[in-house]
């Protein structure tokens, strides 16, 4: 993914996230797969366990998303809300965005009511919808849940095709309490670029 297509997945959701607000105080839903989110490891990139062998652990700046990442892994910050990593999946490289819309305004939705919704993000002929086939060639839509280490997931509403250099890109959204999150990654397979979103990211405490 080049730079100034991880600027467009920005443009893609900044569109209409300015309908997305935040909640008084966190609250995690029981049995959800949530990330702990303590100020303290906030925006700091650092190997599993202290060994790079294990891979790289992320956990971004608001709280809103922590990332895993292989071995090799690389980061990049293109502005305070927007991260980028590069990796090799598989013996091919691969590279996935995370973009947060914080918003000024409160709501009273928590994470779990917000997922029931999460269908209607993928509405056809949407905003979201919309956005999503102008940047992208879209072969399959669909609710995606996160890895969920035998806990309830939480889902997301992607959309996978191809882009202009052919590589395959799966695109998600999902609300929560304090505003609007994109995921996306980007794969020489549709199957691969679904995994890598599904695997690379986590909803953390933040984001509630």
């Amino acid at each position: 993914m080049s730079l100034p297509l991880s600027r467009r997945l920005a443009g893609l959701v900044m569109a209409s996230a300015v309908t997305l607000a935040a909640s008084a105080a966190a609250q995690v839903p029981e049995g959800y797969a949530i990330v702990p989110a303590p100020a303290a490891e906030r925006g700091i990139y650092r190997p599993i366990a202290g060994d790079v062998a294990y891979g790289y652990s992320y956990l971004s700046p608001r709280g809103w998303f922590a990332a895993t990442l292989p071995r090799g892994a690389t980061m990049s910050s293109v502005k305070p809300d927007t991260v980028s990593f590069k990796m090799t999946s598989g013996g091919h490289e691969a590279i996935c965005v995370a973009v947060a819309y914080p918003e000024a305004q409160r709501r009273p939705e928590r994470l779990d009511q917000l997922q029931l919704r999460v269908d209607a993000l993928l509405t056809p002929g949407g905003a979201y919808d919309r956005m999503a086939r102008e940047a992208l060639s879209v072969t399959e839509s669909g609710v995606l849940p996160l890895r969920d280490d035998g806990r309830i997931p939480v889902k997301l509403a992607a959309w996978t095709g191809t882009q202009a250099n052919g590589r395959y890109m799966t695109m998600a959204l999902v609300e929560l309490p304090v505003g609007l999150l994109s995921l996306a990654c980007e794969a020489p397979t549709a199957a691969k670029a679904k995994f890598l979103t599904t695997m690379v990211f986590r909803i953390a405490e933040g984001g509630l």
